[in-house]
């Protein structure tokens, strides 16, 4: 889960939530809050504010599991759809910045940038699209 933590630390979600990612990956049924910061050595309240990013990226959701007070997670069913989502919006981001504050700037650097972002949209428009009929 280590691994797992520092590969989404370069997506900007912290190492303590890639590891809780990696964790609930690993788990056939919803899990605890508290369980999780028990089997991963990690605070309650850092477990909340990080379940509270993941579920932000669309990564998990709450489980409803029987009655009781304790929330239980499990992966969203649309995570991976979710994933390539925030990636789209990112390069839709990253456009209409080069559009609106650098339209003027016309040097191959600004080019070469420009082109790389649509080229990367439009592979994760496809890929999105190909997941979504996977599923």
């Amino acid at each position: 889960m280590g691994k797992l933590g520092f590969y989404y630390e370069s997506y900007g979600i912290p190492r303590i939530g890639g590891r809780i990612l990696g964790y609930i990956l690993l788990c056939d049924s919803p899990i605890s809050a508290e369980r999780i910061s028990s089997a991963l050595s990690i605070s309650r309240a850092s477990v909340s504010t990080n379940l509270r990013l993941l579920m932000n990226y669309g990564f998990i959701e709450k489980k409803m599991v029987q009655q009781g007070r304790n929330d239980f997670y499990v992966m969203a069913k649309s995570a991976w759809e979710n994933a390539l989502t925030t990636r789209i919006n990112g390069f839709r981001s990253l456009m209409n910045i080069l559009e609106t504050d650098f339209l003027s700037t016309n040097n191959s650097s600004m080019n070469e940038m420009r082109e790389w972002c649509q080229l990367m949209y439009s592979i994760h428009e496809k890929a999105r699209n190909e997941w979504k009929k996977r599923r």
